[in-house]
C-alpha cells in the first residue's frame, strides 16, 4: 500500500515499479520505492544532464557496499573513498573499518586525474551512456538499469 501511495504521488508509472522490481530480485518494497525515490532525485537528473551536455561529460557510479548497518552504496558513502581519507571517524562510520583502501586509491586518483587533465580515466558517457562503475573489482560499463531509469518521470 505504501508503495502504491508513494507511486501515485510521484507520478511513477506502474511499469518503472515493475522494471525496478525485475532489476532488483527479492528487494523488499521500501527498497524498490528507495531505489525510485533516489534515482527520482538524483541519478534521473543526472542522467538528463549529462545527456545534454556537449562537454565531455565523465559518469561513476558508486556500488561498494558498506557492511555497516546494511548502508549497502549509500549517498556520501563515497566520499571517505574520493578523498582518500577512510581512517577519518566519519568515514569509518559509514564505511567500516576494513573498507578497501585498493578502492580509495582508485577513486582518489581518478579525481585527481580528472582535476589535473579533465580526464579521470575512462571514455566520456556519450550516446553509449558510459560509466565507471566503482566497486571492489570496478570496471567502465553501459550505464545500469537506463530500461527502468528511462520509465521515470
Amino acid at each position: 500500500m505504501k508503495l502504491l501511495l508513494g507511486r501515485l504521488a510521484l507520478r511513477i508509472p506502474r511499469r518503472a515499479v515493475a522494471a525496478y522490481r525485475s532489476a532488483f530480485p527479492g528487494a523488499t518494497t521500501g527498497e524498490i520505492f528507495g531505489q525510485l525515490a533516489t534515482d527520482i532525485m538524483l541519478r534521473g537528473p543526472l542522467t538528463t544532464l549529462a545527456r545534454a551536455r556537449t562537454a565531455p561529460t565523465y559518469v561513476y557510479e558508486f556500488a561498494w557496499r558498506s557492511p555497516v548497518r546494511d548502508l549497502r552504496a549509500a549517498h556520501a558513502l563515497e566520499l571517505g573513498f574520493v578523498f582518500d581519507r577512510l581512517g577519518d571517524p566519519e568515514a569509518k562510520r559509514l564505511a567500516g573499518a576494513e573498507a578497501p583502501q585498493g578502492l580509495a586509491d582508485e577513486m582518489h586518483s581518478a579525481w585527481v586525474s580528472f582535476i589535473k587533465t579533465g580526464d579521470p580515466g575512462w571514455p566520456v558517457f556519450g550516446a553509449e551512456r558510459t560509466t565507471r562503475l566503482f566497486d571492489t573489482d570496478s570496471a567502465t560499463v553501459p550505464q545500469r538499469r537506463t530500461d527502468a531509469l528511462d520509465l521515470l518521470p
